[in-house]
């Protein structure tokens, strides 16, 4: 048994609680924690497959992407200093070439100029259909490289024992046999066309859509090597996919690899969906445990005295390992410098004093038509909210925000801002911005580095700059992007005469509006909205009555 952290020379990283539970599920036999130091955050798994010592590590609860797992590596490296390499292991969606499907393993693999993993950027990838390449790992160390050979090679003869693996730890863990056992149902639908509804499952898709596959002569996972492609954000678009395919030679999509850009490790990805709208979570059990079981057999592979060998620290890593340090902390106070309210804790404070309301406007939003037909619409871009002051437009949308939250499919990156109506803070449209970058930073850490570029340079200047921008910039800003971006807008307010001026800007597309009018003895709900022409033109009526307040 391993008793203090010099004996730990591996490392075991996974970003859900599927996969962590999928690596603890094969370790031979689990160790007692270690005592926790005061500056690392991460919280570990000890334990022992055949007669290597493993540290397993996650990722903090809803936190994806590189930042998050160069976190954990940074905090995980400083603490325990004999590691050696780590193992990246979870899920990811699969380019279906060559009949890779579902449940199938990729391994990041050199090949020609990379390492094996790809680090892209596309923040504008839907509508420019293009990454910017921003780098590429270090092939993983000799060690690791060696023991693929040897795999692939025994592979060739007799087959992997990777199944056995996985089999062993469903007898020795039967809870997760419901969960983690292999799905039957593998729908690759064509490029073009895109999943219909806001569900997860694609019961309103049609099968028509779907491409025939022989089945296979034997049921189980096959293993894929070459180039994993390392994103900011998860890929939902399967005709960007192909095109990365044909470009790049990427065959599988992952967030988190290009965090370990200073660590020594190898990625190992299940597939979980094919990178297109039609994802979902069925085979992420599956996928995480068959590449779980994947890497165990890669351990026992490899001699214990061959990792011993293995350099960590030599002079690159350390400037790397340093560097990586230096960073962290340059990321986190500009996140602090820029924060000036959580607005997560202010819908949440809004919604816990107007119980009644919130619910009432929960009811609406499910149940109207013209508001699922506005997020659906790629046409109508921007929302609006008016009418008098306590009249429900807050609680209206809270209750929009979490509609639209629901719905990770759809709309995987939402941010929201709640102008104060005191003056305890800033009441301007830099405030918003500011709130809405913070938002949109906590979800997506990768988006710092742009912000970094200036901040490195003014330091909290840059977010108190005198001439700051008003709301009425603001709102021309968000009437240009309304029509400029894929992005949808929703704005609240009072009867703004600014804001009816730049909405009359609108001259083609979509655009809904919503007034709360008072009634005799209650609010009632009226829509206003454009539809397309040369120019504006209103239809208004009482399309829907439903009290918000009263």
């Amino acid at each position: 048994m391993a008793s203090k952290k010099t004996d730990y020379a591996i490392a075991w990283i996974s970003a859900l609680h599927e996969e962590r539970a999928a690596a603890e599920a094969m370790l031979d036999e689990q160790y007692d924690d270690l005592h926790a130091t005061p500056r690392d955050g991460n919280i570990y798994t000890f334990g022992r497959i055949g007669r290597h010592h493993i540290i397993i590590a996650g990722l903090p609860a809803g936190t994806y992407g590189a930042i998050p797992a160069a976190t954990v590596a940074t905090n995980l490296l400083r603490r325990f200093p004999n590691v050696r390499f780590g193992m990246l292991v979870g899920t990811g969606g699969g380019v279906p070439f060559d009949d890779l499907r579902l449940g199938d393993i990729v391994v990041g693999c050199p090949e020609q100029q990379h390492g094996g993993v790809i680090h892209y950027d596309f923040g504008t990838a839907i509508q420019e259909k293009k990454f910017v390449m921003k780098g590429a790992l270090n092939k993983p160390p000799t060690v690791l490289r060696n023991a693929i050979t040897k795999m692939r090679a025994k592979a060739e003869r007799r087959d992997y024992d990777f199944q056995r693996h996985f089999d062993d730890m469903l007898q020795r863990n039967p809870k997760m046999k419901n969960k983690f056992d292999r799905p039957s149902k593998d729908d690759l639908y064509e490029a073009d066309y895109i999943h219909l509804g806001y569900g997860r499952d694609c019961k309103d898709c049609s099968l028509q859509r779907t491409i025939h596959r022989q089945k296979r002569s034997v049921l189980g996972s096959r293993v894929f090597y070459g180039t994993i492609g390392c994103a900011n954000q998860v890929l939902r678009d399967a005709l960007l996919r192909d095109q990365l395919f044909e470009e790049s030679g990427i065959i599988c999509f992952e967030m988190e690899a290009a965090g370990l850009d200073n660590f020594p490790c190898i990625v190992i990805r299940g597939i979980s969906d094919y990178a297109d709208t039609h994802k979902n979570n069925d085979w992420q059990p599956y996928a995480s445990a068959i590449a779980a079981a994947f890497a165990k057999e890669l351990l026992l592979t490899i001699a214990p005295m061959s990792v011993n060998m293995t350099l960590q620290k030599d002079e690159g890593f350390q400037a790397g390992f340093d560097m990586m340090i230096v960073n962290q902390a340059r990321d986190e106070q500009c996140l602090r410098d820029l924060r000036q309210t959580d607005p997560r804790s202010d819908k949440m404070r809004i919604k816990a004093t107007r119980i009644g309301s919130c619910e009432e406007a929960n009811q609406w939003v499910e149940t109207n038509d013209r508001f699922e037909d506005w997020r659906n619409q790629s046409e109508s871009q921007l929302l609006c909210v008016t009418g008098e002051s306590d009249d429900g437009k807050t609680m209206l949308l809270c209750s929009m925000i979490d509609a639209v939250e629901k719905d990770g499919i759809q709309d995987p990156a939402t941010a929201y801002f709640f102008l104060p109506a005191n003056a305890d803070r800033p009441n301007t449209g830099t405030a918003v911005l500011r709130g809405l970058m913070f938002m949109m930073i906590r979800k997506h850490w990768s988006l710092i580095k742009h912000v970094r570029r200036d901040y490195d340079h003014a330091g909290r200047d840059l977010f108190e700059d005198a001439n700051s921008l008003e709301k009425d910039e603001l709102l021309q800003l968000i009437v240009r992007f309304a029509y400029t971006t894929p992005t949808k807008w929703i704005v609240s307010s009072n009867n703004w005469p600014e804001l009816e001026k730049q909405l009359l800007r609108l001259e083609e597309g979509t655009r809904l509006s919503i007034e709360l009018a008072a009634g005799p003895s209650n609010l009632k709900l009226w829509y206003t909205f454009t539809t397309k022409s040369d120019g504006p033109q209103y239809e208004r009526g009482k399309v829907q009555r439903h009290t918000l307040i009263s």
